[in-house]
């Protein structure tokens, strides 16, 4: 494993690094990836490693890779974003972009990875609305 954050069954989410962004830059302008994203636009090398560099240092996101156990494989991101601390709350996103990895529940358990982180830091009561909405997020994302 190489440098992991959180560890799961099948998968680990670790820190994004700046060699990743060749990665997500193929698969972020894959229309088929690209569908279920906030992003319209076509991403270049240079773009997607500057957002690294930018997200890495934020204070009030985090993002993390999404790495296969078995191969040691980055199959995508998911992170929380715009962290509100006083106020408990963050925005959640998720993309698996190696579609040849699609439908193999590694979104499913990158989700339950990264609600737990929060759940944990911040010691958010399940009576959260905005925690409420994720964990009914993560049981569709489980359902499908």
């Amino acid at each position: 494993m190489k440098n992991p954050y959180v560890i799961g069954a099948k998968i680990y989410l670790r820190p994004l690094e700046k060699e990743d962004a060749p990665l997500f830059t193929a698969w972020f302008n894959d229309p088929e990836v690209r569908r279920s994203l906030n992003q319209y636009r076509p991403m270049s090398l240079h773009e997607e490693e500057e957002f690294l560099t930018k997200i890495t240092q934020s204070e009030h996101d985090l993002a993390l890779g999404i790495v296969v156990k078995a191969g040691n494989k980055l199959v995508g991101a998911t992170g929380l974003h715009r962290m509100d601390f006083k106020n408990r709350h963050a925005s959640f996103g998720i993309s698996i972009g190696d579609k040849s990895e699609w439908g193999k529940g590694y979104g499913t358990e990158a989700t339950s990875l990264i609600v737990g982180i929060w759940v944990l830091k911040e010691q958010v009561e399940s009576t959260c609305p905005r925690l409420d909405a994720l964990l009914v997020l993560e049981h569709k994302v489980a359902q499908a």
